[in-house]
């Protein structure tokens, strides 16, 4: 196996197995699955402590992984600690940010959560979304062309990858990432894979018991918090449809605690308080 570099934020360099620090790899696997999986797993047997970071980052065969959770590991002696990890490929990253169709594209607020766009252009603002929290990492590569126009309702809640998922979802239509020599990522929306004669079928005889498709979580570090509170008593003049923080917009109604961006970068999540609005006592 090929010796595998570890770069962290600060520019500090380590190998994930270094035998002359006793750190040992006892497996590492692969997971790639489409529209929802892009992962490594190790298993690492080292003699002393190794302070795994948040942004520890790797090429393997090509693609980029990132340590976003803390690994967990257990001390089996006084010299021996054992860390199980997980580092997730660059698909992961849009997670982070939120998909929010008020963000500034035209100059103009969208009133609500609700966008009659077709694939494009709901591409384009989940491009703008993720440049947001990665600034200019994030572009359009293929697309197919003359997408039907469709209107969808957004959830404050969603992120980039969850609506990315849903939009292959809505236009059945697949996806893959790839990035440049410059660290540009773009997505490709396109059909992956070849079609073939055969056909499968679920019960007693038909060759498969259980199909599922599962998406990635989207449980995480929170750096920062977009914040809202009700619809109610806004009236029509309001530019939101629901409360913002004092003197904000809806794009910019959070709070972030500067420090853990610092650290992890950003994280972004959604809180909205219904029992807050407008009113008199």
């Amino acid at each position: 196996m090929e010796q595998i570099l570890v770069k962290r934020a600060s520019g500090e360099e380590y190998l994930l197995e270094d035998r002359a620090a006793f750190r040992i790899i006892n497996s590492i696997s692969q997971k790639t699955e489409l529209r929802s999986n892009d992962t490594i797993d190790v298993d690492i047997t080292s003699r002393q402590f190794h302070d795994f970071k948040i942004g520890d980052t790797f090429f393997y065969l090509g693609r980029k992984y990132t340590l976003n959770q803390i690994p967990s590991y257990q001390k089996n002696s006084r010299n021996e600690y054992q860390y199980s990890a997980t580092f997730e490929g660059v698909m992961y990253d849009l997670r982070r940010a939120s998909y929010d169709v008020n963000i500034d594209t035209t100059g103009s607020a969208i009133y609500g959560e609700t966008l009659t766009a077709d694939l494009e252009l709901f591409a384009k603002v989940l491009v703008e979304n993720a440049n947001r929290v990665f600034t200019d990492k994030w572009g359009l590569g293929e697309l197919p062309e003359n997408t039907e126009t469709k209107t969808i309702t957004f959830s404050e809640d969603d992120n980039c990858l969850g609506v990315l998922q849903r939009l292959c979802d809505e236009y059945d239509t697949d996806f893959t990432i790839s990035t440049d020599n410059n660290g540009l990522n773009k997505i490709n929306f396109l059909q992956v894979g070849e079609e073939i004669p055969l056909e499968f079928k679920v019960g007693f005889n038909g060759g498969l018991y259980n199909l599922v498709r599962e998406k990635v979580d989207s449980s995480d570090i929170i750096t920062r918090l977009k914040v809202y509170g009700s619809d109610q008593n806004l009236g029509t003049s309001y530019r939101s449809n629901k409360l913002v923080l004092p003197g904000k917009n809806k794009p910019n109604s959070y709070i972030e605690n500067t420090d853990a961006i610092e650290r992890f970068g950003i994280y972004e999540a959604v809180k909205v308080f219904d029992d807050i609005y407008p009113r008199r006592n």
